[in-house]
């Protein structure tokens, strides 16, 4: 069973309202589409301002997502795209072990992270929710890794 959700981005975070979905000519051969059409957001993107250079906010978010147990991660210069079956960032799913074979191996969560460089030797990081249907993961995944970026300049 494939995923057949391609949602387009817009620029959204955490408090504003939702654009929601129009149907389209490909919704109507994804049952799931249709069906969720009126439900989820396109994808919110949530933007963490990093208080580094994209040069060392890179290595950081790739040292943070390799740790992870993914599906599937790839990064590619500035741009990483990954997918996750659960929660693997929160502490308890860090205290189990890897060796554990009740995973769960279905996309609840694929994302794509971007950074940029802005002005003063600063960086943006935007995290893009491509695939799945909770919003509290995605709001949970983009939240540690802003902890991560941001606590970053103090180590």
């Amino acid at each position: 069973m494939g995923h057949c959700m391609v949602i387009s981005t817009i620029s959204t975070t955490r408090g504003k309202s939702f654009e929601y979905y129009t149907l389209t000519k490909k919704d109507v051969s994804c049952p799931t589409a249709v069906a969720l059409r009126n439900f989820l957001p396109k994808t919110p993107r949530y933007i963490i301002n990093a208080p580094l250079s994209s040069s060392f906010t890179i290595p950081i978010i790739q040292r943070f997502l390799s740790s992870l147990r993914t599906i599937q991660y790839t990064w590619d210069k500035n741009i990483g795209i990954a997918a996750v079956s659960e929660n693997v960032w929160s502490r308890s799913a860090l205290r189990k072990t890897h060796n554990d074979t009740n995973i769960d191996e279905g996309i609840k969560l694929g994302f794509r992270v971007s950074v940029k460089d802005v002005p003063n030797d600063a960086s943006q990081v935007t995290i893009e929710w491509r695939i799945g249907t909770d919003v509290v993961l995605f709001e949970s995944f983009s939240g540690k890794l802003k902890r991560i970026v941001q606590q970053s300049s103090h180590q």
